[in-house]
């Protein structure tokens, strides 16, 4: 964590204004040392100086872990934007995935931070069409991007790679069903969805400028 506070005070006298932190996993830093994400907002809070702090790859459960010091970046004004890696917001899904998380309480905590800054850019990233997904189920997601009221969606169509275990899963989508449904998305979404992804077909961009910050 000295390291990290070391160059942030650095950029600062080095006149930077923007930080972010970012990482393969962002919200589950400081979990093999007896830290959290949270423990770390804390100590750059306590900073002085002009700067705004954005936060990214962050997965829900891990979310709330450091949820209280999250709300409390937002309520210092210096959080211009936060990503959530949703994934999906069905528990079957989400225990699919392995992800499972109280999605409910992530909902609630990130719609009350929307209320303390209605500027604040929430981002998520969904997959589509993971093996097995009812309608139903991806209808959730759709409503829970709704709810929360993301203002930047990046929605990807499950690929199916090889030896990983959702490979292994019954259900598997054809592609062209996987791509109806990232079509469905944006259908829904509108000008949310930043960017699909299907797999074999490459990206396919939907930036609206009021949401082009």
């Amino acid at each position: 964590m000295s390291d990290i506070i070391d160059e942030f005070h650095d950029g600062l006298d080095k006149g930077f204004k923007s930080f972010v932190f970012m990482g393969d996993c962002t919200g589950g830093y400081g979990f093999d040392i007896g830290e959290t994400l949270g423990s770390l907002l804390n100590h750059v809070m306590g900073v002085g100086g002009n700067f705004t702090l954005m936060l990214t790859d962050i997965t829900p459960s891990r979310y709330l872990h450091s949820c209280d010091e999250i709300m409390a970046l937002c309520c210092s004004g210096r959080m211009p934007s936060l990503y959530i890696a949703t994934q999906s917001a069905n528990d079957r899904i989400l225990g699919l995935m392995r992800r499972p998380c109280d999605m409910d309480r992530v909902k609630k905590h990130l719609q009350e931070l929307a209320a303390v800054d209605p500027l604040l850019i929430l981002r998520t990233s969904i997959i589509a069409g993971f093996p097995s997904e009812k309608l139903e189920e991806l209808d959730e997601t759709i409503d829970f991007c709704r709810e929360v009221g993301f203002k930047k969606i990046y929605w990807h169509g499950y690929s199916n790679r090889p030896g990983v275990e959702s490979s292994q899963l019954p259900g598997q989508l054809s592609l062209e069903e996987i791509e109806y449904r990232c079509e469905y998305v944006h259908s829904c979404l509108g000008d949310r969805v930043t960017i699909s992804t299907i797999p074999g077909r490459g990206a396919r961009f939907y930036v609206d400028p009021k949401h082009a910050r």
